[in-house]
């Protein structure tokens, strides 16, 4: 506004009141007058909307430079959510017309097809797509390409024209709409009478894109593409070319995708990049596969046949994060196309000169030819506001005790190369206790992840007391890189990463950014290093209650340590009744005793129990001393903890409590141990119940509890569980009946059962029982009878309990459950676990049968009306090799058959696994037109890429050329 003018609409609503837009300008110096309007009627209306504004019409040429139109003002791209085309418009908002450019890549000469098929194709779907009623179509051509002239007038009565044009690789609409009859005017005439294209030579060419990357051998001058319409959002740079005396097509395709928490192997990358390329609508036959290198890079040469008879050639190299598709394709079965991919190579990134970048927000220098386009003025007031609900000016009051990172982001949109930088100003309270172990420990949080390992490090010690390293992260299999710089400067640490190689050097972007980038902070910060618990609790007190309420809900991030225990203890007494946030404070600081391990003067336990006889009369405060006294997890905490429940059990608001206190008590069942046979006096409360039997039945399962210990509540333990007992008895005698009436129950839909098998309370009475299975015969009727059952799941359970006690148990029943396909996995796992696989019947010791029996019990059907194996095949995922089964099943006589899969099993068919993650009933129904081998591939990819965080969601991306997009996501 200040340099040029504008036009702005601002809805009525905001412009009266002191707040108004009106006022805003005024108190930002704006002289304001209102423009009246008199009084006008129809005609002088009608005259108005009739009036020309002229326009001078400048060239706008195509960023690829391809095409170049005279019009009003310069195109801008249209994006959105829902804009997946490459549009670009120009409004002439005087004259209430625009002017719209539309670029769609159709890839016609590769997949085969002519400029005629195209255009008969756009014909044919003209009528469906051009609003209103099509006034005249004509046939043209401009520069060689042949398109239409079309005149349409809408709805609303408005005419447009459009010019569309067909290209060996793209449809362009050219499209001017106006008021009424404004596109009868000069200014459409000006607009589509200046379209023109760069005419192609037809001659051989060496080419290189204007910012290096690679050099090849094209047999004319490549059409040249950035494609921002991806799905996955990655950008796709296209070079297309064709051999106009053969037909023969040329293609290469670059993408550059970035994740710094993973890093999938090579030839998984490789796989997936040829089954993103290959489109099964059209390709037919793999002719070969051949993994390879290409100049050192990890690469697969591939050669497909086409549907239409075709053959394509296509070769796929991955280059640190960038992925590359070299592609022909030819008519002849005979084309050699070696001299065009043996052209192919690699070479420097070109870069401007570096020069000096100031970010004065995130406070660093660095020199880089890279630099982001900030608007300064708008980020600092985003970031302010940001920093601003971080700090208690929110709807709740709540201060975060970590303060946002600031993340920057340096990118080349030509050469895909990106680095990302993010500044980290740690908490006010936050101290690093040993400085060299902090460092390294920061250092390790970045390779935490499976498979990560550290290739190379260099330590950093720059000017202004600047720590750091520099350090090189890789994961097996890969050639990929994840390099990263990590500083530390006052209490800021800087993070910079990006990805590379191990195959070549960095680009100039890359090493000089590494190289130069430098910390400026304007003030001097406080050292990490230096203790600052003294001002945490001169903070707790502040009479400022912005910042009493600060340390107040830091504390449960605060890293306290042994050497505070006495401040808190302080603190602790300090605290009165009348203080805000009295409870919340004194709960919070009781917690954080729990956590001190006070291994050089343990004062800790004995501090909790006076704070416990103190507050005798607040429950609230006694249920936190018992809770800290559990996740003390010494020997002295968990022999006050027992004295004291046993003396008064707290009583908590909700069940999360209660299991949270046992959970912590159940970390250490060595001191777990001690607490028995006394907490048993605890079952009979109803909050305690469940928690003390599942703490006891661990103890037992775990050999640490033995009968003896607590065999004085035997009656009351086989009281309860002869109550489940009955239960079960209960429900099979529902089951019984069932199976007499014999309904037609073929007939009937089988559905899935989310109940049966599930771990029961009668599960752990009988872990709790079966000690004394020689001492007293009740129990061993109790076992009886589970042995009865009508339940498989129960049956199984206490089969496999009892032989794992080396207490017998008849043929019969086990031969029984390996019979029954739903249960014969399970029972094998159970009894593996147990080490009693002696007692497996060796009929159903098999893989077919094993495999057989995991399918059915993947989705836990009451009933499957068929399993059909298929074959079976090798395969591996992640570092497992092995085979999978092939099933065909229908759960319902009249259903369709549907695809299953079962695996792994070991390559070798004497051996079997109990590994059933590439198992699944896919429900994918089984397609009589369509090759069979194909669909149980299709649909064991689906599984094997589902273990890659890459692919996880691959096949929900597609894009309008039916190549499916290469990218990276998320884990």
């Amino acid at each position: 506004m200040k340099k040029s003018s504008l036009f702005v609409g601002v809805g009525a609503a905001h412009l009266p009141g002191p707040r108004g837009v009106i006022e805003l300008l005024r108190t930002m110096g704006y002289t304001l007058r209102p423009i009246y309007m008199t009084d006008r009627d129809a005609a002088q209306k009608e005259e108005v909307d009739k009036m020309k504004m002229p326009v001078n019409f400048t060239t706008q040429t195509a960023d690829d430079g391809f095409f170049s139109v005279a019009m009003p003002g310069p195109l801008f791209k249209l994006s959105g959510e829902n804009q997946k085309l490459d549009r670009r418009q120009y409004s002439d908002m005087a004259n209430g017309a625009f002017y719209m450019v539309t670029r769609i890549k159709t890839h016609a000469v590769f997949l085969g097809q002519n400029e005629k098929d195209v255009l008969s194709k756009v014909d044919s779907i003209l009528y469906e797509n051009i609003p209103g009623k099509i006034l005249s179509k004509k046939t043209i051509t401009k520069n060689g390409y042949t398109g239409f002239d079309i005149s349409n007038r809408t709805r609303r009565g408005n005419l447009q024209r459009y010019h569309i044009f067909i290209t060996p690789f793209e449809v362009l609409f050219f499209k001017i709409s106006g008021k009424e009859n404004y596109v009868d005017g000069v200014e459409a005439e000006q607009f589509f009478s200046s379209i023109t294209f760069k005419e192609e030579s037809n001659a051989p060419v060496n080419y290189q894109p204007a910012h290096g990357e690679f050099s090849v051998k094209f047999p004319q001058q490549p059409t040249v593409y950035l494609n921002t319409t991806n799905a996955d959002m990655n950008d796709r740079w296209e070079y297309e070319s064709v051999d106009k005396s053969t037909g023969d097509a040329f293609i290469i395709l670059k993408k550059t995708a970035y994740n710094f928490r993973f890093l999938d192997e090579d030839n998984f990358e490789l796989g997936l990049m040829e089954e993103s390329f290959r489109n099964p609508d059209r390709f037919e036959k793999q002719l070969s596969r051949e993994q390879k290198n290409f100049k050192g890079y990890p690469a697969l040469d591939v050669k497909e046949k086409l549907k239409d008879g075709s053959t394509v050639y296509a070769r796929y190299i991955i280059k640190g994060p960038h992925y590359y598709v070299i592609a022909a394709k030819s008519k002849n079965k005979k084309a050699d196309f070696s001299a065009y991919f043996n052209s192919f190579n690699f070479i420097p990134f070109v870069y401007k000169a570096a020069t000096a970048y100031v970010d004065t927000f995130m406070h660093f220098t660095v020199n880089t030819p890279v630099a982001p386009e900030i608007n300064n003025e708008i980020r600092s007031l985003t970031e302010n506001a940001s920093a601003s609900m971080s700090n208690g000016n929110n709807a709740s009051g709540y201060f975060s005790y970590w303060l946002k990172a600031k993340n920057g982001l340096f990118k080349s949109d030509a050469t895909g190369e990106m680095i990302g930088i993010s500044i980290q100003e740690y908490p006010k309270y936050f101290y690093a206790r040993d400085s060299a172990k902090f460092l390294s420990d920061e250092m390790k949080t970045y390779y935490e992840n499976p498979g990560m390992v550290l290739y190379k490090s260099d330590t950093l010690n720059l000017a202004g007391h600047v720590k750091g390293f520099r350090f090189t992260l890789r994961d097996t299999g890969s050639s990929r890189t994840v390099n990263r710089l990590l500083m530390f400067k006052d209490n800021f640490s800087y993070s910079v990463v990006t990805l590379g190689d191990t195959l070549s050097a960095p680009s100039s972007f890359i090493s000089s950014f590494f190289s130069s980038i430098t910390p400026e902070l304007k003030k001097p910060g406080r050292s990490i290093y230096e203790n600052r618990l003294d001002d945490f609790f001169t903070d707790l007190f502040s009479k400022d209650s912005a910042t009493q309420k600060r340390a107040q809900q830091s504390i449960t991030n605060i890293y306290f340590g042994e050497q505070a225990v006495p401040q808190i203890a302080a603190a602790i007494e300090r605290l009165n009744l009348t203080d805000k946030d009295y409870f919340d404070s004194k709960v919070k600081l009781i917690a954080e005793l729990g956590y001190i391990k006070d291994t050089t003067n343990p004062v800790v336990v004995g501090l909790l129990k006076k704070i416990y006889e103190r507050t005798a009369d607040t429950g609230v405060f006694q249920n936190e001393v018992f809770k800290a006294l559990a996740r003390h997890k010494t020997k002295s905490a968990f022999a006050l903890f027992k004295e004291l429940i046993l003396l008064e059990p707290p009583v908590f608001s909700d069940s999360y409590e209660y299991s949270s206190m046992f959970r912590n008590l159940g970390d250490s069942l060595l001191l777990a141990r001690d607490l028995f046979p006394e907490l048993l006096q605890l079952s009979t409360l109803s909050d305690y119940k469940e928690n003390v039997l599942n703490l006891l039945v661990t103890l037992v399962d775990s050999n640490l509890v033995k009968a003896p210990d607590y065999e004085s509540y035997f009656a009351k333990i086989y009281f309860d569980a002869k109550v489940e007992l009955k239960k079960l008895q209960i429900k099979d005698e529902k089951i019984l009946e069932k199976e007499l009436l014999k309904t037609d129950e073929e007939n009937k839909r089988s559905y899935t059962n989310y109940s049966r098998n599930n771990k029961s309370d009668l599960d752990d009475y009988s872990v709790l029982l079966l000690p004394f299975y020689d001492k007293r015969k009740n129990v061993q009727l109790f076992f009886e009878r589970l042995l009865q059952s009508r339940e498989p799941g129960v049956r199984m359970t206490a089969a496999v309990l009892m032989l794992r006690n080396n207490i017998p148990v008849a043929d019969s029943i086990i031969t029984k459950l390996a019979a029954e396909d739903q249960y014969r996995s399970k029972l094998y796992t159970k009894l593996e676990k147990a080490k009693r696989l002696d007692k497996f019947p060796a009929t159903y010791k098999n893989q077919p049968e094993i495999a057989r029996s995991f399918l059915i019990a993947d989705k836990n059907y009451n009933k499957v009306d068929s399993v059909v194996y298929i074959k079976k095949q090798p395969v591996a995922y992640l570092d497992k090799k092995g085979v999978v089964y092939f099933f065909k099943y229908r759960v319902n006589k009249d259903d369709d058959w549907k695809i299953g899969i079962s695996g792994l099993q070991p390559a070798d068919e004497k051996y079997i696994f109990t590994d059933d993650k590439l198992t699944s009933m896919t429900d994918k129904k089984i397609k009589k037109d369509e090759p069979l081998d194909e669909q149980l591939q299709n649909q064991l990819k689906r599984i094997l890429f589902s273990f890659h965080p890459s692919a996880r969601n691959f096949y929900g991306y597609n894009n309008t050329s039916g190549y499916r997009a290469v990218s990276t996501y998320e884990d």
